[in-house]
């Protein structure tokens, strides 16, 4: 349930932790692959329809800091203690930067962290929902690399978390690294995590389209 004054939002017991301390703590026990047993998969569909779900309210909400630390995990099975560690679905969380789309359009101010920032919001202008799509598009790659924020940089490549240094390079095209193994063996999901970063905002892909091609994967059409 959640409530609007004030803010409040109550969900199920997420033993697990965020997506982030899981992929780091049990990243090899996870794969990508083709087909609706893909544990990675399944996750990236429910994060995907979490925000479709909230991109389609009426007035619309942006949630701006979308992330594997903002990722809850349940876990699959209540009781028993073979599936007590077994991970279940995500839950989206942590709403403190998000922010309901009005009538008014009034400007909207820079927030996030710095890696999964949009650039039209490190540049100060106007954004919409799209910036949205351009996290999850980090989240994706977050998931390939077990949230290991280091392989965001390619081999001999200057290494800083600086806020401020990320923002400059974001906005002059940089992008974290895809590895040569992940654009040979996962190039549907390469081509959509390229797609949510288009540094045009208007081309990348909804939440509901991201969910449709995800869908896709799951049934093994791509």
């Amino acid at each position: 349930g959640y409530a609007w004054a004030p803010p409040l939002m109550i969900t199920e017991m997420c033993a697990l932790g965020t997506l982030q301390d899981l992929r780091r703590k049990r990243g090899s026990e996870f794969h990508w692959s083709r087909g609706a047993a893909c544990k990675k998969l399944e996750w990236a569909i429910g994060i995907a329809r979490g925000m479709s779900y909230l991109h389609g309210l009426s007035p619309q909400v942006l949630h701006r800091d979308l992330k594997c630390a903002n990722l809850l995990v349940t876990e699959a099975h209540k009781g028993g203690d073979a599936a007590r560690d077994a991970p279940g679905e995500v839950r989206i969380c942590d709403f403190s930067e998000s922010r309901v789309v009005s009538q008014a359009h009034k400007p909207m101010t820079a927030c996030g962290t710095a890696f999964w920032i949009a650039p039209e919001v490190f540049r100060g202008v106007a954004y919409t929902e799209k910036c949205d799509a351009y996290s999850y598009g980090v989240v994706l790659l977050e998931m390939c690399y077990n949230c290991s924020l280091q392989r965001f940089f390619a081999p001999g490549e200057t290494v800083s978390q600086d806020s401020v240094a990320i923002g400059m390079r974001v906005v002059n095209g940089w992008r974290p690294h895809i590895a040569r193994h992940l654009r040979e063996e996962l190039p549907d999901h390469v081509e959509l995590i390229e797609s949510c970063w288009d540094d045009r905002h208007e081309l990348r892909p909804s939440f509901r389209a991201i969910l449709g091609s995800l869908e896709k994967m799951s049934r093994g059409e791509m």
